[in-house]
């Protein structure tokens, strides 16, 4: 905080003064929150946006409507064929929890609730990351212990 004070304090007393000082303190202190946990989207806040995020971003949304879209096309169909009203309740269902399943690739958890009045949702890990963590922990957990002391400071606080 002391940093964040000090380059309030500089460009409150040298309104003129060299914006050089001011950019290398916010480095250090975006360094420090990143050290701590911070993700880089709340340490690169202001920086603008990364064109390579930007197209994933979308890339996954185009993914999901997609999938809405789809779901959506046989829920139709399901309803227009002519099929026994049980017949029709159980295609709906199964495709329901479809529908649910694959939103966890696009990070998003859709919680049923028993009457499926009060379904919600909730952002989560993608499904496809989520594999790769819990893949990623199996493997370290294999590997012999290390020596804290030797871990750089930065890697001992990653999530």
């Amino acid at each position: 905080m002391r940093v964040v004070e000090a380059g309030n304090t500089y460009f409150t007393n040298r309104p003129d003064g060299s914006t050089e000082a001011v950019r290398t303190a916010l480095c250090n202190v975006r360094e420090l929150l990143r050290l701590v946990g911070f993700s880089n989207k709340t340490t690169n806040a202001g920086l603008g946006r990364d064109n390579t995020t930007d197209s994933l971003e979308n890339s996954n949304k185009h993914q999901a409507v997609d999938t809405l879209v789809s779901v959506r096309s046989r829920m139709r169909k399901i309803a227009l064929d002519k099929a026994p009203r049980e017949q029709v309740s159980k295609d709906l269902l199964e495709l329901c929890d479809e529908l649910r399943d694959s939103m966890l690739d696009h990070g998003v958890e859709i919680m049923d609730s028993k009457s499926g009045e009060s379904d919600g949702w909730r952002p989560c890990l993608p499904k496809s990351e989520k594999k790769e963590t819990m893949q990623s922990n199996n493997n370290n957990n294999e590997e012999q212990q290390v020596d804290l002391h030797t871990v750089p400071l930065e890697d001992l606080f990653k999530v």
